[in-house]
């Protein structure tokens, strides 16, 4: 799968010099963790993180203290320049999903930024990766026999338990690996193998001759 086939777009953004508050509001209204700052251009120059936010400070709420709390001498920032990450990592459209979350895995990040030509063309989350990986394991392998069906392959068969895919009644070779780049770019794919001659899995769909 790849980033353009599951991020969230358009992407919601906020301009640079846009005030704080306006991050909190959206972050808020829309149930998301970051919101990526841009310029003029369309431009990823930064990004806007919950976690930023919480950084500022609430108010001590003094029912839960013994002794007065004193008012606190750090100022409220004012702009989303003032507290977000400048020159987020970001991914590109056409980047393979597996990358993206390989990345989000390793740096503890929540979402990425997807850029086309530099400008931004939406949001790519965890979230987002988790829904593709849930997909049912009937609509795949319908979806694959559909795709087969395309190319006029209907005799090719699958089997998907746990997103892992079977493939069966599929020649060596260039079928085999052609069957391999059409299952792998589905929803809910998690791995696809080959059904081994001989076993349980080949005896029950056994391989017609080959007419040529």
């Amino acid at each position: 799968m790849l980033v353009r086939e599951l991020m969230t777009s358009p992407a919601t953004s906020l301009r640079a010099g846009s005030k704080l508050d306006s991050a909190v509001q959206v972050l808020a209204a829309q149930h998301i963790t970051a919101v990526p700052i841009v310029d003029a251009y369309g431009h990823v120059v930064g990004i806007v993180s919950d976690a930023d936010v919480l950084r500022e400070g609430l108010p001590e709420d003094p029912r839960a203290r013994l002794r007065p709390v004193h008012e606190s001498t750090t100022p409220w920032h004012r702009i989303v320049d003032e507290v977000m990450t400048v020159d987020p990592v970001t991914v590109g459209d056409h980047t393979d999903a597996a990358r993206a979350a390989e990345l989000m895995a390793d740096m503890g990040w929540k979402s990425l930024p997807v850029v086309r030509d530099g400008q931004l063309v939406g949001v790519i989350s965890r979230s987002d990766i988790m829904r593709e990986l849930a997909t049912p394991d009937a609509q795949t392998q319908e979806r694959i026999a559909y795709e087969f069906a395309q190319i006029g392959r209907e005799d090719w068969t699958v089997e998907v338990v746990d997103g892992v895919v079977t493939l069966r009644d599929v020649a060596p070779g260039r079928e085999t690996r052609l069957a391999r780049a059409i299952a792998e770019t589905l929803p809910g794919v998690r791995r696809v193998r080959e059904a081994e001659p001989g076993s349980a899995e080949a005896a029950d769909h056994p391989r017609e001759p080959d007419a040529s």
